[in-house]
């Protein structure tokens, strides 16, 4: 079933003919699942049966299902809450066809992994924020994890502010939060002291003032001393008036730093590597779509989130499976449908 709305009981005659073209749109143009079936035919990727679960483990069966509610319960959210406002917020027709279409089949291999899925990677999309701020967490997380083991380092997280801004400002107030970190870190201080980091920039609204409050999270790596050493050690204010100036701030800004290590420092690159914009919450607070385009225009093409010193050293991109190894795996895969409200494992 192409782009449910299940849970609105009401919608104007607006809304009911623009969906209803959007759907007509998507069957004449590419998607459905009968045509999906049969462009994957001869790979053999549609040969799920129910007669499979005799033959498989039920701790297999256990583990994929467990996986797939993971992308129902979002999936529910994007298609009840996100799709109707969100989708009248996009001028783009082609980019409104692929997140209506968003996480329609998905494709898991026995790990659990997606090896082949309809996401539309859209920022706003709860399903691909989800997935993504998932991928930089575990990604970062083993960078730091790799660090400390080769050498001790001192870890803080430290939130920057600005004051909150007005819609039509929101624009080049990130134009230049952004600017001002780069001439932070090209700053003596901050040389001297941060070996890594990792940042990434929020965006928050309140809907009481219709102001959005845009700040900065940085997981920073330090030297071991940092704490000991009054050479390097910077207080709550000099890290303060070291943003202020960058920023070239004229009024006193809010800002947080606190030193984290065991537990603390994993939720805190969790707390990084989430989406600039938490998409379950943002559409709890914005109800006009004319106020959603203000927020996509502002993020449009920029990039949100960073690593820096050794933590960028230490990257490296994943390994990707050859174009033979990704043909196997999508034909050995479990294929989920997304069909009235729930996942179904696909018929042959």
């Amino acid at each position: 079933m192409l782009f449910s709305l299940a849970g609105r009981n009401k919608k104007t005659a607006q809304e009911r003919g623009f969906f209803t073209k959007l759907v007509d749109k998507a069957k004449s143009k590419w998607y459905n699942i009968d045509r999906l079936k049969k462009s994957h035919q001869h790979k053999g990727v549609f040969t799920m049966s129910h007669t499979k679960y005799t033959t498989e483990s039920e701790e297999l069966q256990a583990f994929l299902h467990e996986k797939i509610d993971q992308f129902e319960k979002r999936q529910n959210i994007k298609k009840t809450t996100v799709d109707p406002l969100l989708l009248n917020a996009i001028d783009s027709q082609n980019t409104r066809l692929s997140v209506a279409q968003c996480g329609e089949y998905i494709g898991l291999d026995k790990d659990g992994h997606v090896v082949t899925a309809s996401f539309c990677k859209h920022r706003l999309c709860p399903i691909c924020c989800w997935r993504h701020a998932a991928k930089k967490w575990h990604r970062t997380y083993e960078i730091i994890e790799k660090l400390k083991t080769e050498k001790p380092y001192t870890f803080m997280h430290m939130t920057l502010t600005v004051r909150n801004c007005i819609p039509e400002k929101l624009s080049s107030t990130l134009t230049d939060m952004l600017k001002a970190v780069g001439r932070m870190t090209q700053n003596r201080r901050w040389k001297d002291r941060v070996h890594g980091y990792i940042r990434s920039l929020e965006v928050t609204y309140n809907a009481k003032t219709d102001e959005y409050h845009p700040h900065f999270h940085y997981v920073l790596c330090l030297s071991e001393d940092y704490m000991t050493n009054p050479d390097i050690f910077l207080s709550t204010y000099d890290w303060r008036k070291m943003w202020e100036k960058a920023a070239k701030l004229d009024y006193v800004s809010q800002i947080d730093i606190k030193i984290i290590q065991g537990e603390e420092i994993s939720k805190a690159v969790a707390e990084v590597s989430k989406y600039a914009v938490k998409a379950a919450d943002i559409f709890k607070r914005i109800k006009e779509p004319d106020k959603l385009k203000v927020l996509l225009k502002a993020i449009s093409g920029r990039r949100l989130y960073s690593l820096g010193g050794i933590i960028k050293d230490y990257d490296t991109k994943p390994t990707k499976l050859n174009t033979d190894e990704l043909a196997e795996a999508r034909q050995a895969a479990h294929y989920y449908i997304w069909e009235n409200g729930t996942y179904r494992e696909a018929d042959s």
